[in-house]
């Protein structure tokens, strides 16, 4: 679910800055997120969790970049890496506890 709404809010960042080739890029790139959450749910439960902790862990670089591109609002990256490594490191304690 918050993956989908990463996603979501980097599709609404490109449509309102991007143009042409990294207005495409960027569309492609918010759905990967909740594709990949989808995936996870497929997965046996520690897998799963691993590949949430990991796509959380990776979302900090596709913020960077939209703050970079001027996409992002100034506060964006502030917000958003806190939260992500949080989430990271949840779902990698989550992952760790179903070994168990």
């Amino acid at each position: 679910m918050i993956a989908s709404f990463i996603g979501g809010a980097w599709w609404g960042l490109a449509a309102n800055r991007a143009e042409g080739a990294a207005l495409t890029r960027w569309l492609v790139l918010s759905v990967l997120p909740m594709l990949v959450a989808w995936v996870a749910l497929l997965l046996p439960a520690q897998a799963g969790l691993l590949l949430l902790a990991v796509i959380f862990a990776l979302l900090p670089l596709a913020d960077r970049a939209a703050q970079a591109a001027s996409m992002a609002p100034a506060w964006w990256w502030r917000l958003r890496l806190p939260l992500s490594l949080l989430m990271a490191c949840l779902h990698g304690v989550a992952a760790g506890m179903a070994l168990q």
